[in-house]
């Protein structure tokens, strides 16, 4: 029974991945290639970059991408009042530690010491 449901359910996973590939290749395919939709050769990638820039300047479009100017280092906040709590943070939580292992050794020996009344 749980192997079929199993089986079931992987069934389904994989027809739900599959279904729209395959919705999406059929489409593609009824589509007739229009006499505007060009279909390129592979070319070299200095070729590809030869023809990207002669459209750019065809179209006047100037440059690809606007430079960014640099900024200054702006102010992060923290510094001193951080590090000193961060300190502080650590600081209680090993007084916290020590005090919890104090506090369980404490307990142990309470335990020991106290007759058992299990049979």
């Amino acid at each position: 029974m749980r192997r079929t449901f199993s089986q079931v359910v992987a069934s389904l996973v994989v027809i739900a991945l599959v279904a729209p590939a395959a919705s999406a290749a059929a489409q593609d395919a009824a589509r007739p290639i229009s006499s505007t939709t060009s279909v390129m050769a592979p070319v070299s990638i200095n070729t590809a970059i030869t023809r990207a820039v002669t459209a750019n300047q065809a179209a006047n479009q100037g440059p690809i991408a606007p430079k960014v100017k640099a900024r200054g280092i702006r102010m992060q906040g923290g510094g001193k009042g951080a590090m000193i709590s961060g300190i502080i943070y650590t600081v209680v939580g090993l007084a916290g530690t020590v005090y919890m292992i104090k506090y369980m050794k404490d307990m142990q020996k309470a335990t020991e010491t106290t007759p058992s009344r299990i049979r």
